[in-house]
């Protein structure tokens, strides 16, 4: 058995017993010799039979006892044996040092730990196996165990032979040895695998510490008393409290939320989940009152933290910045009662105020109907941008002309109704007047704003509110049946003379196309009806240009393909603007096809021969002509012969054959004689 060698050597003290009782009890015969022996006549036989059976009694006793002995000693032996396997196979190793730091005694343990045979490990010195920059641990330690005579217990980094470093827990023991000098005494265990999972505990803390001081939201612990535990970085910005100061508090002394509405307190939710309750609903309705009085809408959530065994040991509370969520909430009920476009309240919003209003402490109540002018005309023509600023404005001047609490509201498209609690008819209409006053001082760009306008008023209880606002709308739309139409010419004109300021070149272009139309329609042998609505064409056949962009009407040189692509737009702009107007319906509609080819190349429908419209087929010939000699600044110059002879080569492509011929010989043949003509290509 490995270790028998070092067990105590009880046979030989023994041996060595035994060896000084025999000598003492030769002594004791020899005495006993030197005196007088008693003759043996002397003794009777039952003396001697006596004698005999003592010493056989005494000598059952030394048998005896020497068992005893022998049984002891096994016992011993067996007792040590274990000892020593105990020793050797511990889990924990165990060695001990001298005062000159060399290991003298180790079992097999330190030696598995240390990767050295345990007959190699005897005399080497321990520092050659403790990590280099944990060795003044281990010295410091060691000391304080000698001086005060303390076990003291730490935790460093060792070395095996093969240079494999582990972590090792350590408790070293001050003792005597057999010699009565010092010792240490170090008790090792390998705690490398708990360093290990205390890292990564450590790094998964550390980690969650990160996210939760990260994020967001305000994230408080407490313990099961509802004092708190951790507070995280977003928790500190909401509350003006500090971790440091927060901590070991109660909840109710950091936290202060009141009722958004009512402003009452509101209830522990933490300390009553930690009495039982098991209510996670999301609140928020709350606001934040901070540390230095500034209030934020929150939302929060509570949840119990449990131990396995299903006890509460604390709480978790989760507490979001909600600014942002009750804007959106504000901005969804302010649009589900307004307006997106104007900022006026909305039909869903009139009609629960109408109803709310239609009592008889608000009579005479008026309604008055509120209709734009020109709105399409203006949305076809220059764009919705347009069309949604001119409504923008007209929203600006009514509520203007309105009282603080009148009640204004756009019913959709260019309606609007107005609701004027306690308010007769003769107030009514000075609030009109004052609303027309104003409009005529607006303009939105070149378009001046015109809105016509009905009201009705409401007097007795008995009358009902619908029949009300039926009789202003009907009234509105009588004076729309006048107002529009005019207002629908007076903006074409307004646009013609728009187009005129916007480009100089094009007023002077539409000037000569609408003489050479003329021309053509006499030389036609049209009548005059037929020449005043062909001059027409000539003069408005650019009127959608107004939508174009300055920049490319007035650019020099050539335009890009996107340009192209924007100048196409205008024959279907100008035939939307026109068709406003009741009498230029059939003038919208050779608009329109100015830009069509005889081949069916052209645009915007693509139509070819005599699918275009006659009057058409003459804007387009002399509207090429006038591009050709004209010097528009996006086209080269051509001498008249010049141009005279790409009408001829289109003819059958881009131009009616049969009308360029005309235009040819009669139009231009006789143009030396036609004043108006000649000025105009001298140009």
């Amino acid at each position: 058995m490995k270790g028998k060698d070092k067990r105590p050597k009880t046979t030989d003290h023994s041996a060595n017993s035994g060896q000084e009782l025999r000598l003492r009890a030769e002594k004791m015969a020899r005495e006993k010799t030197a005196k007088p022996s008693q003759k043996l006549e002397a003794i009777s036989p039952e003396e001697m039979q006596q004698t005999l059976h003592e010493l056989r009694v005494h000598q059952i006793e030394l048998e005896i006892q020497n068992e005893e002995l022998r049984r002891a000693q096994t016992e011993l032996d067996i007792v040590s044996a274990r000892y020593f396997d105990l020793y050797d196979r511990a889990p924990i190793g165990y060695c001990t040092i001298t005062e000159k730091e060399l290991i003298a005694e180790a079992n097999l343990t330190v030696a598995n730990l240390l990767g050295v045979l345990r007959g190699e490990l005897i005399q080497r010195p321990i520092s050659q196996f403790i990590f280099k920059e944990d060795q003044d641990i281990y010295y410091l330690r060691k000391k304080r165990m000698f001086e005060t005579g303390q076990t003291h217990t730490f935790e460093l980094r060792m070395v095996k032979s093969d240079e494999t470093v582990f972590w090792a827990h350590l408790e070293t023991v001050a003792a005597k040895n057999i010699d009565g000098v010092t010792v240490c005494r170090i008790m090792m265990v390998d705690i490398t695998e708990r360093k290990k999972l205390e890292t990564d505990l450590a790094n998964e803390k550390k980690l969650l510490e990160t996210t939760l001081s990260s994020i967001g939201d305000g994230v408080i612990s407490t313990d099961n008393k509802g004092h708190i535990v951790y507070f995280n970085r977003t928790a500190e910005i909401f509350t003006g409290w500090t971790q440091e100061t927060a901590k070991g508090k109660s909840l109710d002394e950091v936290l202060h939320t009141v009722h958004a509405s009512t402003r009452e307190k509101n209830e522990n939710r933490v300390e009553k989940l930690l009495q039982g309750e098991t209510n996670y609903q999301l609140v928020s309705h709350a606001l934040l009152i901070a540390k230095n009085g500034s209030e934020r809408p929150i939302e929060d959530k509570v949840a119990s933290i449990v131990q396995e065994n299903g006890e509460i040991f604390g709480a978790v509370l989760v507490i979001r910045d909600f600014s942002e969520q009750k804007k959106k909430q504000e901005k969804i009920e302010f649009l589900s009662y307004h307006d997106q476009l104007t900022g006026l309240y909305n039909r869903r919003f009139y009609l629960e105020e109408l109803k709310r209003l239609d009592t008889e402490r608000n009579l005479p109540m008026t309604i008055v109907m509120a209709d734009v002018n020109g709105l399409k005309l203006i949305n076809d023509s220059l764009g919705h941008v347009m069309g949604d600023k001119l409504l923008k404005k007209v929203a600006e001047v009514i509520t203007n002309g309105c009282r603080d609490d009148d009640i204004i509201a756009r019913l959709g498209g260019d309606e609007f109704v107005i609701i004027l609690p306690k308010t007769d008819t003769r107030e009514a209409t000075q609030i009109i007047q004052r609303i027309k006053e104003l409009s005529l001082k607006e303009k939105v760009g070149f378009i001046d704003i015109s809105i016509s306008f009905g009201y009705e008023t409401k007097h007795t209880k008995e009358e009902n509110i619908q029949e009300v606002f039926k009789k202003a709308e009907d009234y509105m739309y009588k004076k729309k049946l006048f107002e529009s139409p005019s207002m629908r010419g007076k903006t074409i004109r307004t646009i013609i003379t728009a187009l005129q300021e916007k480009s100089k070149i094009e007023e002077q272009h539409a000037r000569r196309v609408s003489l050479l139309c003329e021309s053509m329609a006499e030389a036609l042998g049209l009548g005059g009806y037929e020449i005043k609505k062909i001059t027409s064409a000539g003069l408005l056949h650019d009127i959608g240009k107004i939508a174009i962009d300055e920049k490319i009407l007035n650019k020099p040189g050539n335009l890009t393909e996107a340009e192209w692509k924007e100048m196409r737009r205008h024959p279907k702009i100008g035939c939307n603007i026109l068709k406003m107007v009741n009498d230029m319906t059939e003038i919208a509609e050779y608009v329109l096809a100015h830009h069509e080819r005889w081949d069916g190349k052209g645009y915007p429908k693509g139509l070819k021969e005599n699918e275009i419209p006659f009057v058409s087929r003459i804007l387009i010939i002399a509207d090429a002509y006038d591009d050709m000699t004209s010097g528009r600044n996006y086209k080269s110059v051509l001498a008249d012969e010049a141009a005279v002879e790409e009408l001829r080569k289109n003819a059958g492509i881009q131009f009616d054959p049969e009308l360029v011929n005309v235009f040819i010989e009669k139009v231009l043949g006789k143009s030396k004689s036609n004043p108006d003509l000649i000025s105009l290509f001298d140009k």
